[in-house]
């Protein structure tokens, strides 16, 4: 374990409980639900596990690939299936996360064009999680979806 997990891993799961709660709200009927020029409530859940498994990927490889597509998108189908994926999406990025040595925290990971360390590509995950929070509040709001206290104290 190095120091980025012990510092942050308390955070990340704080991160992905919060998430999970907003994702307990959808049921399969909202999944195809869309705004215009939105992608359906669906699509942005999984585009959102495929962007964990691209930054999951990259802990190791230290090149970002958005091209990934994570492992049973497919079958997320409601809120419920969402948690249960995401999940195992979590895991393995703690645990990639825990196997970066020490020494190389400061190592860059290429992002396409420009590189940044791993330390930072914690952080940038981490944003991209937050920037879908104020996606997903939009398609919440617009559901009627009663947010939980905790998302709102997060999101607004």
């Amino acid at each position: 374990m190095n120091k980025l997990i012990e510092q942050m891993g308390g955070l990340l799961d704080m991160t992905h409980s919060v998430r999970d709660q907003a994702l307990a709200l959808v049921g399969e009927s909202d999944m195809s639900f869309t705004l215009d020029g939105c992608p359906p409530v669906g699509d942005l859940i999984r585009l959102m596990g495929d962007a964990e498994q691209a930054y999951t990927d990259a802990f190791g490889s230290r090149k970002v690939d958005w091209t990934t597509r994570a492992a049973g998108r497919d079958e997320v189908s409601s809120g419920t299936s969402a948690i249960e994926w995401f999940a195992t999406l979590d895991a393995a990025l703690k645990e990639s996360i825990a196997a970066v040595p020490v020494a190389d925290l400061d190592a860059p990971v290429d992002r396409g064009g420009w590189t940044y360390p791993v330390s930072a590509h914690f952080h940038t995950y981490r944003e991209a999680v937050l920037i879908f929070f104020g996606k997903f509040d939009v398609y919440l709001r617009v559901l009627g979806k009663e947010r939980p206290a905790e998302w709102q104290g997060w999101v607004g």
